[in-house]
């Protein structure tokens, strides 16, 4: 959102951008994947995505967001309405099985 210049008139339109991401973050193939309708709008948003990359590198514990992605650029969203980045929970230690007890020397009785 830093980098979006806004035509004006901008108000209540939104586009749909398509785009490959590397884990570099390097992003290529950028191109309207459903237009807002207006093409000053939605060559900002173009504009905005390539100058905006690279992104910061992807973490491994996310890697499925590499490759093809659809972004909704909708700039009248409030900020606090748009979903964060969600991070994986943390991996929990497998359970292990309780340690039996160690055998009983009873008389009598060999093991």
């Amino acid at each position: 959102m830093s980098v979006w210049r806004l035509p004006e008139n901008s108000e209540g339109k939104k586009v749909v951008v398509f785009m490959k991401l590397d884990r570099a973050g390097r992003v290529s193939d950028v191109r309207v994947e459903k237009s807002s309708g207006d093409e000053a709008f939605d060559e900002s948003a173009l504009r905005a995505v390539r100058t905006a990359s690279p992104f910061p590198a992807v973490p491994e514990a996310i890697k499925h967001v590499v490759g093809d992605l659809w972004m909704v650029l909708d700039p009248t969203r409030p900020a606090e309405e748009i979903p964060k980045a969600v991070e994986p929970a943390p991996k929990r230690p497998t359970p292990r099985a309780p340690a039996r007890p160690a055998p009983k020397n009873i008389p009598g009785q060999e093991i």
